[in-house]
C-alpha cells in the first residue's frame, strides 16, 4: 500500500518505465526473477502482490505539456490491471474533516480495521458463475477506460469478493460479497462521485 504513488513514478522516463513494467508483472502474472545492477533475486515460485495507491486527479490527467499517468498506464497495459476507485468529498463531509483537524475530535468516528485471515498457500475460492456474472457489467464498463475486454477486471473483482468473504470469516464467496462489490462500484470509475 502506498498513499502517494507519485513519489515512485515522478522520475525520469528511464526510471519510470521499468518500474511500471515491474508493477504490471507483480500485480498480474507475478515475478520469479529480478536482476538489477545492485541486486539479484531468484524465487522458487512467482511472487504476486496487490497494489493500493493514491494519486491526485490533476496528476492523473496532467495537461499535454506535462507527463500524464493515465496515458502511460493505458499505453503499458497497466490500466487494465487496475480497478480505479475515485471519490469526491461532499460539503458536509468536508465540514466534519475540518472540524476534526481544528478540534482533534471526530463526531462520528467508528473506524474499525478488522484482521483478515491469510488464505493458505493452496487455498482458492470456488468459482460461482451465477454470482460472478453479476460483476460482468462493471468489468465491461471499466474495460472501456483501458481499451481492453475486461477479463483482468473480472478476475480482480472476483478476488475482491473473496477478500470480503475473508473479512467476514468465510472461505467461500456469498451473495453478500458480490453485493458489497456492486455497492462499491459506484466509485470504481474515473468520475469522482461524492462519497
Amino acid at each position: 500500500m502506498t498513499s502517494d504513488i507519485l513519489n515512485s513514478l515522478k522520475k525520469q522516463k528511464s526510471t519510470r518505465e521499468p518500474l511500471l513494467q515491474t508493477l504490471k508483472s507483480l500485480v498480474d502474472e507475478g515475478v520469479k526473477k529480478v536482476d538489477t545492477y545492485h541486486k539479484h533475486y531468484d524465487y522458487e515460485t512467482r511472487i504476486k502482490t496487490g497494489l493500493i495507491a493514491g494519486i491526485t486527479r490533476s496528476e492523473l490527467y496532467a495537461s499535454q505539456e506535462r507527463y500524464s499517468f493515465y496515458s502511460d498506464f493505458k499505453r503499458y497495459g497497466f490500466l487494465s490491471r487496475l480497478i480505479p476507485f475515485t471519490y469526491e468529498y461532499p460539503i458536509d463531509r468536508l465540514d466534519k474533516i475540518f472540524h476534526y483537524i481544528m478540534s482533534g475530535k471526530a463526531e462520528d468516528s467508528n473506524v474499525y480495521v478488522p484482521k483478515i485471515r491469510q488464505p493458505k498457500k493452496d487455498e482458492h475460492y470456488e468459482l460461482n458463475e451465477q454470482l460472478f456474472s453479476r460483476l460482468q457489467r462493471i468489468s465491461i464498463e471499466l474495460a472501456q477506460y483501458s481499451d481492453s475486454y475486461g477479463i483482468r477486471v473480472q478476475k480482480n473483482l472476483q478476488k475482491l469478493c473473496y477478500a470480503n468473504a475473508l473479512l467476514n470469516k468465510r472461505d467461500y464467496v456469498a451473495d453478500e460479497d458480490v453485493a458489497k462489490i456492486l455497492y462499491l462500484s459506484r466509485w470504481m470509475n474515473f468520475n469522482f462521485n461524492p462519497l
